[in-house]
């Protein structure tokens, strides 16, 4: 279906300024009540949908890893053989090859070249958390980002981490190489996280 990005506040928080923080930074802030995302964050933790349009699906969160994983590896002994029983002649085969390391040559260089785009969202997202945190509205700032099948308040997601760093640690990279399913989520300080 579609990717969506969501967020979760611990207890205590002061989720009517950061409703506010996140509209400032063109971010959603509507609470969403998923069972089995709010089992696996804890006693109190406060969960929302984030998306300001229709879907995520071409968010920057994540998305080196998707533009790595989107090339499907062919195996060619196995089209070779094909070829050759197609009839193929083996000047026509090694045409075939030149023509598939060359595309893969292309997919490569616009990879590294996508990697090299530095767009607004991911930006908004550090300033979003740095804003939150410094400011003392909450202790963390969760973010998951899932691709899903069904209803954000009903699909069952599991989390594949739980994984906590610091405000101070929120790169970009940090944000562009985000997997899906994996519960990020920034604490103030180490202090923070033993509170």
């Amino acid at each position: 279906m579609c990717y969506y990005i969501t967020a979760a506040l611990p207890p205590d928080s002061n989720v009517d300024t950061v409703r506010k923080i996140a509209a400032s930074h063109h971010l959603r802030w509507e609470p969403v009540s998923n069972s089995t995302v709010l089992r696996q964050l804890g006693k109190g933790y406060s969960y929302y949908y984030t998306t300001w349009g229709m879907c995520d699906c071409s968010t920057e969160l994540g998305c080196h890893l998707r533009l790595e994983q989107g090339d499907k590896k062919v195996d060619p002994e196995k089209k070779i053989k094909k070829f050759r029983k197609e009839g193929w002649s083996e000047a026509k085969i090694a045409r075939w090859l030149s023509d598939q390391e060359a595309v893969t040559s292309r997919r490569q260089l616009h990879r590294e070249a996508q990697k090299k785009i530095e767009g607004p969202e991911v930006k908004r997202w550090i300033e979003f958390a740095g804003e939150v945190l410094t400011g003392r509205q909450a202790k963390s700032l969760g973010v998951l980002l899932h691709f899903y099948s069904g209803s954000i308040d009903s699909e069952r997601i599991h989390f594949a981490e739980h994984k906590h760093i610091e405000l101070a640690a929120l790169t970009k990279d940090v944000l562009y190489t985000l997997p899906d399913d994996v519960f990020l989520e920034v604490l103030t300080s180490a202090k923070a996280a033993s509170a």
